[in-house]
């Protein structure tokens, strides 16, 4: 499972302070959730900071939030994927909006599905959003938001400081309207706790959704200002991200071991320690599962778009 932060929502026309994205580095973040909202719009150059001190992470891109069509929604998905670095944008995708039963479609869980249905005609890898688990009513808004909005094959959630048995009632509902196969992807899009014990239940917590086969999930957050929105103790700091990172390190240190002579053939190859996983998976080492399989697709798709446009250019120069 990737791990990361959400980024600060930093004002229209600011920038995210190094502190956060200093954070990503000491949690060796593998992935990194932005914003392109109505209040926040993580512009180029966050992204190319994020580019420079992490290796290949994944972009999990809030986009929208309020009540939108899709044509607008598409033309804020499309200006959001132009400030990535090309390399970032094929990493990257897009969340259609956030929880909602509280943002947007308060009470219309049947003009969300329809809508989300219409962005991904455009968007194939659109992520649903599912509405907030803390709203009484949530589970029925589900149920007719799927309904309508199907096929439905990625969803995020936004957990706070709920277990892993909430992917799995999710994922209950879900079935209920989709056959979901290996490709249906869950991302936990906000996690966190105030409780005194933070980084043990985090560290507990991300095990647990990885073990539930949770994509990615990003916590909850790197920084910023709340004006009441948010309590602003959720903030993770330089020494939580740090011991969190730690969890990241022990992963790698576990396949590390098994592979000590393949391992040191890496790292004398000035192989990131991040992705030693992919190099296990070239060399046969471990078995691919199918997020391995969905993500090296995606790879070998992005190889050929390249492939074709380049054709495309020869052939208008040389008809």
């Amino acid at each position: 499972m990737k791990i990361g932060l959400l980024l600060d929502n930093v004002p229209l026309g600011d920038t995210v302070p190094d502190s956060s994205i200093r954070k990503l580095t000491l949690m060796r973040a593998t992935c990194v959730g932005t914003l392109w909202t109505a209040g926040t719009k993580h512009r180029r150059e966050v992204y190319e900071r994020c580019e420079a001190i992490l290796q290949e992470p994944e972009y999990l891109v809030r986009v929208g939030g309020h009540r939108q069509t899709p044509g607008e929604w598409l033309d804020d998905a499309a200006a959001a994927a132009c400030e990535m670095p090309e390399g970032a944008r094929r990493r990257s995708f897009a969340v259609v909006g956030n929880e909602p039963n509280i943002e947007g479609w308060v009470d219309d869980p049947e003009g969300y599905g329809r809508f989300y249905r219409m962005v991904t005609q455009v968007e194939h890898e659109a992520i649903f959003a599912c509405p907030s688990i803390g709203v009484d009513g949530w589970e029925e808004y589900l149920r007719v938001a799927l309904y309508h909005a199907r096929p439905v094959r990625h969803m995020a959630v936004n957990l706070y400081d709920r277990g892993w048995q909430w992917i799995e009632r999710i994922r209950q509902i879900w079935r209920e309207f989709h056959s979901i196969d290996d490709q249906a992807r869950i991302y936990v899009t906000e996690l966190n706790t105030l409780r005194p014990d933070r980084v043990p239940w985090l560290r507990s917590t991300l095990r647990q959704l990885a073990e539930a086969d949770v994509e990615a999930c990003t916590l909850f957050i790197a920084g910023g200002r709340s004006n009441g929105a948010w309590d602003e103790r959720y903030i993770i700091d330089e020494q939580e991200a740090a011991e969190i990172g730690q969890l990241m390190k022990e992963d790698t240190v576990s396949l590390r071991q098994q592979f000590p002579e393949a391992y040191a053939q890496w790292e004398r190859e000035g192989g990131p320690e991040n992705n030693f996983r992919k190099h296990a998976l070239a060399l046969g080492l471990i078995a691919p599962t199918a997020k391995d399989i969905h993500f090296l697709a995606a790879e070998a798709r992005a190889s050929l778009d390249q492939l074709q446009a380049a054709l495309a250019a020869y052939l208008a120069i040389h008809k």
